[in-house]
C-alpha cells in the first residue's frame, strides 16, 4: 500500500516537489526555521480494527482540490489492479437499545 501511495504522489506532484524543495531551502536559510520534508511521505497508524495510511504531499495551493482528486482516482485504479490483494475496509457499528434496568432503594 505504501508503495502504491508514494508512486501515485510522485507521479502527480513529483515535478512540483523539486520546485518546493528549492524554495523551501531559501525560506529555511532566510528565517532560520526547521527544514521540513517536502517530498511525499506515507505514515501508518494501526489500532485493533484497521490500519490507516496518510499520504502527505506538497502542492501549489491553487491546485489542492484538483490534485487531491487526481491522486484518489490514481490510487483507486492502482488498488483495482492488485486483483484483490489490496482492499478498502471500513468499520460498521450497530447500535442497539439496551434492556431496561429498574433500580429501587428498598433492601
Amino acid at each position: 500500500v505504501r508503495g502504491i501511495l508514494l508512486a501515485a504522489a510522485n507521479d502527480r506532484v513529483g515535478d512540483y516537489t523539486w520546485e518546493a524543495t528549492a524554495k523551501w531551502k531559501e525560506v529555511v536559510q532566510r528565517y532560520l526555521i526547521e527544514d521540513a520534508r517536502t517530498e511525499p511521505m506515507v505514515s501508518l497508524v494501526c489500532n485493533d480494527n484497521w490500519m490507516q495510511f496518510t499520504l502527505r504531499f506538497v502542492v501549489d495551493h491553487k491546485r489542492r482540490r484538483g490534485t487531491k482528486s487526481d491522486l484518489f482516482e490514481r490510487i483507486l485504479a492502482d488498488f483495482a489492479r492488485t486483483e484483490g490483494r489490496v482492499k478498502w475496509a471500513s468499520a460498521t457499528f450497530e447500535l442497539v437499545e439496551g434492556s431496561t434496568i429498574r433500580v429501587t432503594g428498598d433492601r
